[in-house]
C-alpha cells in the first residue's frame, strides 16, 4: 500500500493533540504547514537539533521521512521528561524510524551517513546560551558559533535543506523595557535577529531561501496573508522562520 501523507499527518496530530480539542488540533497543522510549506521530506534522512518531544522529528516521519535523528539533552534548555514523551508518542504512532540521542550538539559524535534535512525548531540559541548573548560584539562568541555551523554543514550533504526558528531579539517589549504578553517566558537577550543567523550559517556554506515571520496559529493562513510581515512580528512575538540550503 502506498503511503499516504495526507492521512498519516492527521493521525500524528490527533495523536499529539489527544485531548486538546480540534483547535489545539488546527493550530499545530498550521505551525508545521508554516515551517515545511518548503520541505520535501519523503525518503529523506533528518536530523532534529534539540528536538525535544519530537513534534518536529515526529511529523518528518508522518511527511515519508525514511529516517529521523532526535537530539535532545534535556537539561541544556529543554524541558524535563521531553524525552520520555519523545519515547511514547513514537511507540503510540510506530514511527520505529524515529530515533533519539539524549546527548547536545557539541557532544554528537555524527554517523558516516550525511542528512538531507537539517531542523533547528527554537533552538538555536540553546547551542551555546552563553555565546549567543554576546554574538554582536564579541569575536571569541563568533568563532564559537562558527566551528559549530562548521560542524552542521559537515553532517549536511549537499543540496540539504536547513530550517530554523527562533525569536529575534528585535521587539518593541524589551524595547519598552517589558515582559511579551504573548509569551512571557522569552529571555531576549539569549536571541538574535535572522540576519545574524543568516550571515554566520552563509560562512559555513548555506545559502538563503526564504524568510517568513510567524504569525498567531488562531488567526490561521488569512492571519498570514494579512499579518506575516516584519512589522507585525515587531509588535508581537518576532518569530521567524528561515529555510536554507547547503551548496
Amino acid at each position: 500500500m502506498a503511503f499516504d501523507v495526507s492521512s498519516e499527518r492527521s493521525r500524528y496530530v490527533s495523536v499529539l493533540c489527544r485531548g486538546a480539542g480540534p483547535e489545539a488540533m488546527r493550530r499545530l497543522r498550521f505551525r508545521m504547514d508554516l515551517a515545511y510549506r518548503d520541505v520535501n521530506f519523503g525518503g529523506q534522512r533528518v536530523l532534529d537539533v534539540g528536538g525535544g518531544m519530537g513534534a518536529h522529528s515526529l511529523y518528518a516521519v508522518a511527511s515519508g521521512a525514511r529516517y529521523v535523528l532526535n537530539l535532545e539533552p534535556e537539561a541544556a534548555g529543554g524541558a524535563d521528561g521531553e524525552a520520555a514523551r519523545f519515547i511514547e508518542f513514537r511507540q503510540e504512532l510506530g514511527y520505529g524510524q524515529a530515533q533519539i540521542e539524549r546527548c547536545t550538539f557539541q557532544e554528537w559524535h555524527p554517523p558516516s551517513e550525511s542528512f538531507d534535512v537539517v531542523l533547528i525548531q527554537d533552538a538555536i540559541n540553546h547551542l551555546d546560551e552563553r555565546a549567543c548573548t554576546t554574538l554582536q560584539h564579541d569575536e571569541r562568541s563568533v568563532e564559537i558559533y562558527q566551528k559549530l555551523f562548521l560542524k552542521l554543514a559537515a553532517v549536511a550533504r549537499a543540496g540539504a535543506i536547513l530550517v530554523v526558528s527562533d525569536c529575534s531579539s528585535r521587539n518593541v517589549f524589551p524595547a519598552l523595557g517589558t515582559g511579551n504578553p504573548f509569551d512571557p517566558a522569552i529571555e531576549w537577550q539569549k536571541h538574535q535577529p535572522p540576519e545574524c543567523w543568516v550571515g554566520l550559517l552563509e560562512k559555513a556554506g548555506f545559502g538563503l531561501v526564504s524568510l517568513r515571520w510567524s504569525t498567531p496559529s488562531c488567526l490561521g493562513s488569512a492571519g498570514e496573508a494579512v499579518f506575516g510581515y516584519r512589522w507585525f512580528a515587531y509588535l508581537y512575538t518576532s518569530h521567524f522562520v528561515i529555510v536554507m540550503r547547503k551548496a
